[in-house]
């Protein structure tokens, strides 16, 4: 009896042990998860640093847009309802190549700050895109 007593006690503390570390894995990986989704909504809100009138976007403004999209398959946001951000860095990017001047740029600024703060308004972030190609 008292061995059946050792063994339950022993299987209890390494469940307990066991139970613990799983814990300490699942926050470390919602930090992450955390993290990568900030850093996705920040690289949406810096794209408009290299934005000016009458000018085709900077380096800048592709790096955010590439970095962005880089991170879109890792972040915990809807899939579908973010992948407009691969057409933007493309749409930025055809923008550059071609020395296109962007106009509205304070309206596209503002949208990129919202868009920033609700990744998943593909109605905002489809509005941003055209405003892009609008010449």
């Amino acid at each position: 009896m008292r061995l059946y007593k050792i063994i339950l006690t022993i299987l209890f503390v390494f469940l307990l042990g066991a139970n613990l570390v799983q814990y300490h894995i699942h926050s470390e990986n919602k930090k992450e998860q955390l993290t990568i989704n900030s850093d996705f909504a920040a690289a949406i809100g810096r794209i408009s640093a290299g934005l000016e009138e009458g000018k085709p976007p900077s380096i800048i403004s592709l790096e955010h847009a590439f970095k962005a999209s880089a991170l879109e398959k890792y972040t915990t946001y809807n899939k579908s309802k973010i992948r407009f951000i691969s057409i933007l860095a493309n749409t930025l990017r055809h923008e550059y190549l071609n020395n296109q001047p962007i106009s509205h740029v304070e309206k596209i600024q503002e949208s990129l700050m919202q868009l920033s703060n609700n990744p998943e308004d593909r109605e905002l972030a489809d509005n941003i895109i055209l405003m892009i190609k609008k010449e």
